[in-house]
């Protein structure tokens, strides 16, 4: 199930936008006002993801931490860390990213390359040692101004638990469903798809301010007419979900420049 790489996920959880209906498939942070993310030096956070799909669940801890503020010559910057953790495999399933980001992200303008933000690129994955990467990978992801409020069913006021506390948040859900018909000579293929997103935000929450998260998918193929003796494939189902572990201000570094191999 765990095809993409941390590049890409985090990519998702530093922007919080869809940059193609591939990225899509791990979009964990639906409903997010990029505008309004807390970076302030020392934020971090953690929560626990679980994925839910053809029987199978996996678990993932994801750490994102903002330890340190920087002025660089193109202006304020931030570094970054995202650490993901795959429950149970060990220290092979934990990889850890550090980017240099400029602060005036918040501020960026549609079809803005992600690319032209990312000032410096560090990645380690399980025990070896960390590698400089080039942050010219994420230029090809054009970024896109989140789905307008219009479009989400919001409830200001709604009492969470998680495990990283109680908050009183603001609930935003929205459904998107779609059809498509493709022909195929004699045979017409129709795919189906729902997606349901139920997000909780809360401003005392940094980076994200996000206390929790529920995506719910289904799609379905069907062959019209049905082909004698194949079986129709069927809905297929999954779920995500992200909850708050816990947050603070106290981020300190968990990946040092001395580490990557400059």
């Amino acid at each position: 199930m765990r095809t993409k790489s941390i590049r890409i996920i985090t990519v998702i959880w530093l922007v919080g936008f869809a940059f193609s209906a591939e990225a899509t498939e791990d979009f964990l942070i639906p409903g997010v006002d990029f505008s309004k993310l807390d970076l302030r030096e020392g934020a971090w956070c953690r929560y626990l993801v679980i994925d839910e799909a053809l029987g199978q669940v996996d678990s993932t801890e994801i750490y994102v931490g903002v330890p340190e503020a920087v002025t660089t010559v193109e202006g304020p910057a931030f570094w970054i860390e995202l650490s993901s953790t795959v429950l149970g495999a060990g220290i092979e399933g934990t990889e850890v990213l550090k980017l240099l980001v400029l602060e005036r992200i918040t501020r960026f303008s549609e079809g803005d390359s992600l690319g032209d933000y990312v000032l410096k690129l560090y990645i380690r994955r399980g025990a070896r040692p960390a590698e400089e990467e080039d942050p010219k990978e994420y230029e090809d992801f054009s970024m896109i101004v989140p789905t307008a409020d219009s479009t989400w069913v919001t409830s200001p006021g709604v009492p969470v638990s998680t495990k990283g506390g109680e908050f009183t948040c603001t609930k935003k859900t929205r459904s998107v469903q779609s059809e498509r018909e493709i022909p195929t000579g004699k045979i017409k293929l129709v795919k189906r798809a729902r997606d349901g997103y139920t997000v909780w935000f809360c401003s005392e929450i940094p980076v994200f301010r996000m206390a929790k998260c529920v995506i719910e998918r289904m799609r379905e193929t069907e062959t019209i007419p049905r082909i004698t003796g194949i079986p129709a494939p069927g809905k297929k189902e999954s779920k995500t979900a992200a909850e708050l572990t816990g947050y603070g201000f106290d981020a300190k570094p968990i990946l040092s420049i001395d580490d990557s191999n400059r």
